[in-house]
C-alpha cells in the first residue's frame, strides 16, 4: 500500500508528466505507476468540478486520492479499482472500487467486474505497441513516489 499522496506530489507529477504524441493517450508516457511500475496508463488526474485530484493507473487498477470528496471519504491510502460493465443503463467500461458495491448507483442493477486493462488481451497488444514506440524514441521513464 502506498503512503499518503499529497497535493504537492500531485502538482509535481502534473509538471513532470509528458505525452509522446505517437499513440492514444491513456496516461503519461514517462511517469511510472507507483504500484506496477509501468508507463502509458498511469498519471495524475483531476475532476475540477468536484475539486478532486488523484492518481490512477488504468493498467493495474492502482488509485490514490490527493484531495477532494473521495479523499475526504476514503482517506489517503491507495485502493484497487476495476472496469465495470452494467448494460442495463448503458454504463459500459466505467471504473469503480474493486470488490465493493457491485451494483450500479445509476440504475441499481448488478454490474460485472472485468479487472484492469492488464487483464484485457486487446489492451495487452496496445501496451506492447506503446512500449515499442517508447523504446524506439528512447522516451525517458520517471519513477513516482
Amino acid at each position: 500500500m502506498a503512503e499518503k499522496y499529497t497535493e504537492k506530489q500531485w502538482e509535481e507529477e502534473m509538471r513532470l508528466g509528458q505525452f509522446c504524441g505517437r499513440h492514444a493517450a491513456f496516461g503519461s508516457c514517462n511517469l511510472e505507476c507507483h504500484s506496477c511500475h509501468e508507463v502509458g496508463f498511469y498519471g495524475p488526474r483531476e475532476i475540477r468540478s468536484e475539486g478532486r485530484k488523484y492518481r490512477a493507473c488504468k493498467w493495474c487498477g492502482f488509485w490514490q486520492e490527493a484531495v477532494g470528496p473521495v479523499f475526504d471519504y476514503r482517506g489517503g491510502a491507495s485502493y484497487p479499482c476495476s472496469i465495470r460493465v452494467h448494460k442495463s443503463c448503458g454504463e459500459e467500461g466505467s471504473w469503480g472500487t474493486a470488490g465493493e458495491g457491485l451494483w450500479c448507483e445509476k440504475c441499481k442493477d448488478n454490474v460485472i467486474e472485468l479487472g484492469a486493462h492488464k487483464d484485457d488481451p486487446n489492451f495487452q497488444k496496445i501496451k506492447e505497441d506503446m512500449d515499442k514506440i517508447h523504446q524506439s524514441i528512447n522516451f525517458p521513464r520517471v519513477p513516482t513516489q
